[in-house]
């Protein structure tokens, strides 16, 4: 007698999620005023050179030079803090609404928010509006490692509302 072929199960859909997209800085090519310029101290030689930022070293010949690891230390600072403040519509989480809203914001070296407007929609307006809302809020941010030159410095940032 032959058996029958084992019953074929349909396998789960994946949910596809966007994939994450780096922040994205501008640095104002103004140099820092020279009483706002860092001193510079000594560090021990052992460190293996970083490679600059290419914002950083674009932005002023005389500026000390970031580190794209002290950059990238400061973006991952900044996501933290928003993401801390962040909140989730209750209309959107009724709705099981999800999507990433890109904000662009201006910050003073302070980590003022001067301004902010939407860069890309999540295609909802509940979670359009807290991704506006959210640097504001959320000021005081991280002020920018010294060597990012400038008085104002321009990002865009992506901002993920997901439901588990």
């Amino acid at each position: 007698m032959v058996e029958p072929p084992p019953p074929v199960v349909p396998a789960k859909p994946k949910v596809q999620r966007p994939k994450p997209r780096p922040v994205e800085t501008r640095v104002d090519p103004r140099p820092a005023p020279p009483e706002a310029a860092p001193v510079a101290s000594a560090a021990p030689s052992s460190a293996a050179p970083s490679s600059p930022a290419p914002a950083a070293a674009a932005a002023a010949p005389n500026a000390p030079v970031v580190s794209a690891n002290a950059l990238a230390q400061w973006q991952g600072r900044l996501l933290a803090h928003l993401e801390r403040h962040k909140r989730y519509p209750s209309r959107a989480q009724s709705r099981r609404q999800e999507g990433v809203v890109s904000v662009r914001f201006v910050l003073d070296r302070q980590g003022s928010v001067l301004s902010a407007r939407l860069e890309n929609s999540s295609g909802y307006e509940a979670l359009d509006q807290e991704g506006l809302a959210l640097p504001e809020r959320a000021q005081p941010l991280p002020s920018p490692p010294p060597g990012v030159g400038g008085e104002r410095i321009e990002l865009v940032v992506p901002i993920r509302f997901f439901l588990r």
